[in-house]
């Protein structure tokens, strides 16, 4: 039976406790037949929390459905006994990116709402997976904590992996989630898709290559503080925020090979550059104004990524 269940310190360093706060059904043990469609049956994973998009299957024939079926059960795993096989396809002309997540698919019109109910802090996602793409693509695997404020959206938290190259053989991902408030969500959108160039508010207006497919397992929440958490990182200094214009980054001495990438709320990388010396000048004017992260890495991993007020 596959470990869901991630661990939560209690003091950094030394004494350690345990949080049982899993992604609910990150093993991809649990599938369901969906029946009554009008297509007939199909295999899918049974929420509430993890869902795909196969309820596409459900369009109507007057329309070219059924619709593709993209999230597969199989039995190449990471560890148990299923995984998800996540590929992406076409319908009727539109490209549908494979994707599992906490969403919500319609039909009419065709879109998915994001976001389940979610009020834990973890510190990092964890899967397993391995990537096939074609012709260049992309996958992701993004996650977003936000709070309702009674008017819009707060961000509490992001992080996020894009897989560039393939990836031929099982291998172990994490990323950190960078809080930018103290404050509890009550909203988690968790993400794992075949080709990253996607959209979910009307699912026509996808980007990427048919059949690229990402096989993942193993999805999990990660609460551990421990050592590694306050071992001293360079330090980077990113200013001004608000910017309108140009956004200075700073890194200590002796950091090389150093680069810097700047995405949005929706997970999508606007901007990429390399960072030559110890700081660098980064035109952001035309960017639309909201609010990005920009995340600073290097061979070693990623250094830090913060938050940032376009306006």
């Amino acid at each position: 039976m596959k470990r869901i269940i991630t661990t939560l310190a209690l003091l950094a360093f030394a004494t350690f406790g345990f949080a049982q706060t899993p992604v609910d059904n990150g093993g991809l043990e649990n599938w369901t037949n969906s029946t009554g469609g009008p297509n007939g049956d199909f295999e899918d994973l049974p929420g509430p929390f993890l869902k795909t998009l196969n309820s596409l299957y459900n369009l109507p024939a007057v329309i070219g459905g059924p619709g593709p079926i993209t999230t597969t059960k199989s039995t190449d795993v990471c560890e148990g006994t299923y995984s998800a096989l996540i590929t992406s396809k076409s319908f009727q002309g539109i490209f549908i990116p494979g994707a599992m997540g906490t969403f919500d698919v319609s039909l009419a019109p065709p879109g998915a709402k994001l976001g389940k109910p979610y009020t834990d802090k973890p510190l990092r996602v964890k899967y397993c997976a391995k990537y096939a793409p074609v012709a260049g693509d992309s996958a992701e695997v993004f996650c977003l904590l936000t709070k309702w404020n009674g008017s819009s959206r707060d961000t509490i938290a992001f992080g996020n992996i894009k897989h560039m190259s393939a990836v031929a053989n099982y291998t172990n991902f994490e990323f950190p989630l960078t809080y930018s408030s103290q404050a509890t969500p009550d909203t988690c959108t968790l993400l794992a898709v075949a080709s990253a160039g996607y959209d979910f508010g009307t699912l026509t207006n996808s980007a990427g290559q048919v059949n690229s497919a990402l096989t993942i397992d193993n999805l999990r929440f990660d609460f551990t503080v421990g050592m590694e958490e306050n071992t001293a990182k360079p330090e980077v200094k990113m200013y001004p925020s608000p910017v309108s214009d140009i956004l200075n980054i700073a890194l200590e001495k002796g950091v090389t090979n150093t680069n810097y990438r700047i995405i949005d709320l929706a997970g999508r990388t606007v901007l990429t550059g390399t960072i030559n010396g110890t700081s660098s000048a980064v035109n952001v004017s035309t960017l639309a104004d909201g609010t990005y992260w920009v995340q600073v890495a290097n061979a070693k991993g990623i250094i830090t990524t913060k938050q940032i007020h376009k306006q």
